[in-house]
């Protein structure tokens, strides 16, 4: 029985109490915890995560957490990682330097800056904005969201929209970037559901709220 138990990895990085609120507010049983034991008993999983990728990585394994994620994802238990959580769920990074990430889904991060053939563009992207996706009327992620949507972003690295696992993209500037993806069970938002409004709790009630 799905109890709906969400465990909120605490490895130092990210806003927990933001991501414990919502979680709550959509019906879900949060449950923060750098613990394996207590974080395998949970039904559903989500790597938080703010500030840079390297010290986030280095955080995540100095706690054995890294461990804890591929057990879980192992087992067929889904996995959601939000913003930097999700940048972390690919093979890499070149953020500062090249950082290897847990690589659950096939994609590599960069700074946006190099994504784009524009001089001028400005970072962080600051911004709300709309996700294109071809299964915008299919998936689960989706259901009960509009196209015309907006969520909230900040962030400077982004998985470029051409690569792998990629489920939705968002644009800025001429960058089109990831802002969903997907493996099996493990799927990553780039903007912040749980700081999105209305639209960021439904798509997090649609992940929380889904029979494994």
């Amino acid at each position: 029985m799905n109890d709906n138990i969400v465990g909120i990895i605490n490895y130092g990085v990210g806003n927990l109490r933001s991501v414990f609120r919502a979680v709550q507010y959509v019906g879900g049983k949060p449950k923060v915890s750098s613990c394996h034991k207590e974080l395998m008993q949970c039904d559903k999983l989500i790597l938080p995560g703010v500030g840079a990728y390297s010290q986030a990585m280095q955080e995540l394994k100095k706690l054995g957490l890294d461990e804890t994620i591929y057990s879980f994802a192992a087992v067929g238990k889904p996995v959601l990682g939000i913003c930097l959580g999700m940048q972390m769920l690919g093979l890499s990074s070149s953020e500062f330097s090249l950082t290897k990430g847990l690589a659950l889904c096939d994609c590599k991060v960069t700074e946006l800056g190099e994504l784009s053939q524009s001089k001028n563009i400005r970072l962080p992207h600051v911004a709300w904005a709309t996700i294109e996706s071809k299964v915008f009327k299919t998936h689960w992620i989706f259901k009960g969201i509009n196209k015309e949507d907006k969520f909230y972003f900040i962030h400077s690295f982004a998985v470029n929209q051409c690569e792998k696992n990629i489920l939705g993209f968002s644009q800025y500037y001429d960058v089109k970037f990831a802002s969903i993806i997907e493996n099996a069970n493990v799927i990553g938002t780039q903007f912040h559901p749980e700081k999105s409004g209305t639209v960021g709790l439904k798509m997090l009630s649609n992940y929380i709220c889904r029979k494994n």
